[in-house]
């Protein structure tokens, strides 16, 4: 729940699915898409481009209120992953991207699979920085004496009654950032909300000490960010 308080930030300087990644999971037919812990819609406003009709389910009420304000009319629900306010089999796709860590998988994995059809798809995505770049290997480093939020664990695949083999794709795809916004990439994220004001003013001085100093960003008005998105898709058992 401490996103809501960096709504508006959040909403602008989180990386965006590429549309490959979606058309993989989902394929090209418009379906009836549940999103969970969908924030402030940065991945429900492609759904909706791609042509699928889709439900919010967000518990943050800030996080809401911004999704509405950019998606006026969309169904936009109270709710958490393991307690879906939806009837049975009413989706063919239940989607979390960049939020499944967050997740009790137990009870996730039953309410998505209590609000998908039969054969619906259960699709779970993370975007992971590409730490070939040295630049980025170097951000890494620097992040990680705060940074303990567990995004490389996989889908919890243990054997389960209500979904096939999980498959797993990666898809490259880069954002554009500023000195000012990779800043603000990083007060969005949980570990620097749940920090006191001098391990946030460590963290800054840190990255600005990356963004003054590394030699591929030193005297960089603009920048490359590149990320692979992780895709994990499965289908509910007849």
């Amino acid at each position: 729940m401490s996103f809501g308080e960096v709504a508006e930030v959040y909403d602008r300087v989180r990386p965006r699915c590429p549309d490959t990644a979606l058309r993989w999971a989902l394929g090209e037919r418009a379906l009836d898409v549940v999103e969970t812990g969908a924030g402030t819609g940065s991945l429900t406003r492609t759904l909706r481009r791609l042509g699928h009709r889709c439900t919010a389910v967000e518990p943050d009420p800030r996080m809401r209120a911004v999704l509405s304000s950019r998606l006026p009319g969309l169904t936009v629900l109270h709710g958490t992953a393991e307690a879906l306010p939806l009837p049975d089999s009413c989706s063919d796709a239940v989607v979390a991207a960049e939020c499944y860590h967050w997740f009790d998988p137990r009870p996730a994995h039953a309410e998505a699979a209590r609000v998908l059809r039969p054969g619906g798809l259960f699709v779970v995505m993370w975007h992971h920085r590409d730490e070939s770049v040295p630049w980025v290997k170097a951000l890494t480093e620097v992040l990680r004496p705060y940074d303990d939020t567990r995004t490389d664990a996989v889908v919890n695949k243990e054997p389960c009654p209500y979904f096939g083999t999980f498959r797993e794709e990666r898809f490259a795809f880069s954002v554009e950032h500023t000195r000012e916004s990779l800043l603000d990439l990083y007060r969005s994220h949980s570990f620097y909300l749940a920090a006191g004001s001098r391990t946030r003013a460590f963290l800054e001085a840190d990255l600005a000490n990356l963004l003054d100093n590394h030699p591929d960003l030193r005297g960089q008005a603009r920048f490359t960010l590149p990320y692979a998105a992780r895709v994990h898709r499965s289908h509910r058992l007849r």
